[in-house]
C-alpha cells in the first residue's frame, strides 16, 4: 500500500528517492558520496550525525534547494565555495501554530 502511495507521489510531484551507496555518483549526486566526508562535516561544523548525512548528500549533489520539515535540522557556517547557489528551507511551527520558513542561503552553508 505504501509503495503505491510513493509511486503516486513520484508521478504527480516528480519526487524520487535518492539511492546512492558509498563512493557512488548518479545524475543527482555528482560528487562521490563518502562516509568520511560526513564524519568530517560533523567535526568541522559541530553538528549531529543525521544532519551531517543530509548536508553531505546535499552538498555532493547538483540540487540547488533542500526543503526539510525536520525542525531540529542544524547547519553552521562553512567556507566551502562549492555550496554557492544552494539554499536550505526549513519548515517550522511557531508558537501560534502557524507554519513559518527559515532560509539558509548559500553563504550560511
Amino acid at each position: 500500500m505504501l509503495k503505491n502511495e510513493w509511486q503516486i507521489m513520484e508521478e504527480e510531484l516528480g519526487l524520487h528517492f535518492v539511492e546512492v551507496l558509498e563512493g557512488q555518483t548518479s545524475d543527482i549526486i555528482t560528487e562521490p558520496l563518502k562516509w568520511i566526508d560526513m564524519v568530517q562535516t560533523m567535526g568541522d561544523l559541530g553538528i549531529r550525525g543525521p544532519d551531517a548525512m543530509i548536508l553531505n548528500l546535499f552538498t555532493s549533489s547538483n540540487l540547488p534547494l533542500l526543503i526539510t520539515a525536520d525542525k531540529d535540522f542544524e547547519f553552521k557556517d562553512s567556507d566551502d565555495k562549492s555550496n554557492l547557489g544552494k539554499t536550505i528551507l526549513i519548515l517550522e511551527e511557531s508558537t501560534d501554530q502557524a507554519s513559518r520558513l527559515r532560509i539558509a542561503e548559500s553563504e550560511d552553508l
